[in-house]
């Protein structure tokens, strides 16, 4: 066991894989001289919640791979604490999943933690209906990315992730931790009592200590990213992996690359990836009620790895095409005739359409 200042009390059984001691962080202890046994044994809601923010940050400093494990099961354990604790201050009910028969817990056995609670994109939907906060597309993509990486890291030890996954739940991380100070100082204060308020704001300043040094990490490789990428950067696509905008096209190789975490694709796999991790989409989704497929053949190649609208990084909110198989770069718009993807033309109609009309 060690302290909370880092010194060693005890030597572990040598067949173990020993936590590295984390340093970088003063804590503010929830329980020192507390045992399991006593009944001052006890972690609130809210402290749980920036505990769990403190942890994440002192594994994110000079991370081993058991390090990343733990930092992504705390940050997502985290942020959906937080998240759900202002729905249960206006009413307990609202953070209960109901049963098959739509029944729920009574409230002795809430507060005893006898229930199934609702999961992020209900809190989501909720915490508008209910208080008018609005979790932006781009925050709750982080916030389920990490979710994804939690249930691969509890069920397939992190199989199937890209290359270089420390630096992907690092971007990852930072976003997600970026979007709760604001969330805590914002939306989550004003629900708290006197006690919990002072808590957290004590906590906090250690939270964003702790960001500082790992954003001094993730953000001097993306500037070396985009000095690598030099006149390419501006079109660099958000990576389905770590979310920075550091995935170009090789069309010479067929292949896709993210510059930052080193996740490589082929280029199907590359479109499907940024369909469902980046967009949360699928092209069943997106035409079922009538919408526009996210990914068709290109206009260029062929090839069905166009994103008619893509995030890249001149232009993050999506109005960019992309190919990634010939690494089309271009401001279609819809043909007024059939519908397909075309170069702006002042006929508003594709080339085919054109041709056919001239046969009439």
């Amino acid at each position: 066991m060690f302290d909370v200042t880092g010194e060693i009390w005890a030597v572990p059984l040598s067949n173990l894989e020993v936590p590295r001691v984390h340093r970088p962080l003063q804590w503010v202890p929830l329980a020192a001289d507390q045992t399991v046994g006593d009944p001052g044994f006890h972690f609130p809601v809210v402290h749980n919640g920036m505990d769990y923010l403190l942890s994440v940050l002192e594994f994110l400093d000079e991370p081993t791979a058991r390090d990343v494990k733990y930092a992504v099961l705390h940050l997502q354990a985290g942020t959906e604490v937080l998240l759900k604790w202002p729905l249960a201050r206006r009413n307990w009910q609202l953070v209960v999943e109901p049963d098959g028969e739509g029944g729920i817990c009574d409230e002795a056995q809430f507060h005893r933690g006898a229930f199934r609670s609702i999961g992020i994109a209900a809190t989501r939907r909720l915490l508008k209906e209910e208080l008018g906060v609005a979790i932006s597309n781009r925050d709750f993509r982080a916030i389920n990315a990490l979710a994804e990486y939690r249930n691969r890291l509890q069920h397939f030890g992190m199989a199937g992730l890209a290359a270089a996954p420390v630096a992907a739940v690092e971007a990852r991380a930072v976003k997600v931790l970026d979007f709760l100070l604001d969330f805590i100082h914002n939306h989550l204060r004003p629900h708290l009592d006197a006690g919990d308020t002072e808590h957290v704001d004590e906590q906090m300043e250690l939270v964003r200590a702790g960001l500082n040094r790992v954003k001094a990490l993730v953000e001097p490789r993306m500037e070396r990213v985009r000095s690598d990428l030099a006149d390419r950067a501006d079109w660099a696509v958000e990576c389905p992996e770590c979310g920075q905008f550091a995935m170009v096209v090789d069309a010479d190789q067929a292949t896709v690359s993210c510059r930052f975490c080193h996740g490589v694709w082929s280029s199907q796999d590359a479109a499907d990836a940024y369909v469902g991790e980046v967009l949360k989409t699928s092209t069943y989704e997106s035409v079922k009620d009538g919408g526009e497929p996210p990914v068709v053949a290109c206009i260029e190649c062929i090839e069905e790895t166009l994103i008619p609208r893509a995030a890249v990084a001149g232009d993050p909110n999506g109005a960019t095409a992309r190919c990634f198989t010939c690494d089309l770069i271009a401001d279609l718009v819809l043909c007024d005739t059939c519908g397909v993807w075309m170069y702006e033309d002042e006929t508003g109609m594709c080339d085919s359409c054109i041709s056919w009309r001239l046969r009439d």
